[in-house]
């Protein structure tokens, strides 16, 4: 039987996304422009990758050399989606901004052609 959303909250968290790619430049460029965030070069464990916090999350970048199954896409919710949209560029757009009521929302693609839900929240 599956608990409720309210009793998930208390039982456990979201709080690291990995992502891999043979790509990385363009993915830490990609995602500190669309989150405004700084990524910090690891070494400490494991291959050297790229983190940064975003919210209650730990996103990672990992080279990878293989191609291998990608995740299917990430989300996000943020203050200014316009603005987000400008800061990585059009080009990146999927699917058009929708507007429905007070929400905004928008689909992109990332360097690897990872699909990035944005949400605006008010």
């Amino acid at each position: 039987m599956l608990a409720s959303r309210a009793s998930y909250k208390k039982m456990s968290s979201y709080n690291l996304t990995i992502l891999r790619s043979n790509k990385v430049e363009q993915l830490v460029t990609f995602y500190s422009r669309l989150l405004e965030v700084n990524f910090d070069e690891h070494t400490d464990h494991g291959p050297t990758h790229h983190g940064t916090q975003v919210g209650d999350v730990y996103l990672e970048i990992y080279r990878t050399k293989n191609l291998q199954g990608q995740l299917d896409g990430i989300g996000f919710a943020m203050s200014e989606l316009e603005k987000a949209l400008e800061r990585v560029g059009k080009e990146h757009l999927h699917q058009s901004i929708q507007r429905n009521g007070n929400n905004i929302s928008a689909m992109l693609k990332d360097p690897d052609g990872r699909i990035v839900f944005l949400t605006e929240q008010k």
